[in-house]
């Protein structure tokens, strides 16, 4: 079981600030995050181990989104 958290929208320092779905913004650890992730990845929490990985799928519809969003004003 897992629970979506956000996606990373920067890194400062040695903290990832991640927008969660309502909005609200936290900061994790980077060293609690796998040493791939990058700026704009979905992260969900593992409920029964507590341990964040990324979901691929989220991320890349989220980037096919704002691909579609962004085409309109250069077209």
């Amino acid at each position: 079981m897992s629970s979506c958290i956000g996606f990373i929208i920067r890194f400062q320092g040695d903290q990832a600030i991640i927008q969660k779905n309502d909005y609200s913004i936290v900061s994790i650890p980077r060293n609690e995050l796998p040493a791939h992730v990058h700026e704009g990845d979905f992260v969900v929490e593992m409920a029964s181990t507590h341990e964040y990985k990324v979901d691929y799928t989220l991320t890349q519809l989220r980037n096919q989104e704002i691909r579609r969003m962004t085409g309109y004003y250069f077209d």
